[in-house]
């Protein structure tokens, strides 16, 4: 009785192992993190969010270039606008290149942003956008660094790498802006 116990549990526990393979394959993921094309999950994941981050800066940068009072913010807003919207063909070239749909439109958070900066207005709206612009900055290069560093396919750390200088420069641009806000 006991070999039929142990005999048992032998099945079920090489079923379960089989049955989540199988899960992993109909996900189109492997135990090595690769989807069916051989590239690696996570730097799909990476590169669908920088798709996301692009279309949010772009959207929130159009709308500051038409309500912010300084007229620095606004040219800063516009140059948002010009680079994402060039980083995002980039993406969504290697998206194509990976057979993965490029994103449409904005999360709840950008519209929440959004939302956020359309109840207030003069140099409080422009603070806030510098604000924002900075802790979504900071956060994109910190991704971007991690990426080049440690992402699994060639072609995808290079265009992090290559993207973090105008992310830089869009960093210290909303720093520099913000303290000659606060003077």
């Amino acid at each position: 009785m006991k070999w039929i116990s142990s005999c048992l549990a032998v099945v079920i526990l090489a079923w379960c192992g089989f049955a989540s393979q199988q899960g992993n394959q109909q996900q189109g993921t492997n135990q090595q993190g690769t989807n069916q094309q051989g590239t690696n999950v996570m730097d799909d994941q990476f590169l669908t969010k920088v798709a996301k981050a692009d279309m949010a800066e772009i959207e929130i940068g159009k709308f500051v270039e038409t309500r912010a009072s300084n007229q620095q913010v606004r040219d800063f807003a516009a140059e948002l606008v010009k680079d994402h919207q060039q980083n995002l063909q980039q993406v969504s070239t290697l998206l194509k290149n990976r057979n993965i749909a490029n994103v449409a439109g904005i999360d709840q958070h950008v519209k929440d942003q959004i939302s956020k900066l359309s109840r207030l207005q003069g140099v409080e709206f422009d603070r806030e956008f510098l604000n924002m612009m900075i802790q979504d900055h900071r956060k994109d290069i910190a991704e971007f660094e991690t990426q080049a560093k440690s992402g699994k396919v060639a072609d995808i750390n290079n265009f992090a790498q290559q993207s973090l200088p105008v992310l830089q420069k869009h960093l210290q641009k909303a720093e520099s802006l913000a303290k000659t806000l606060t003077k």
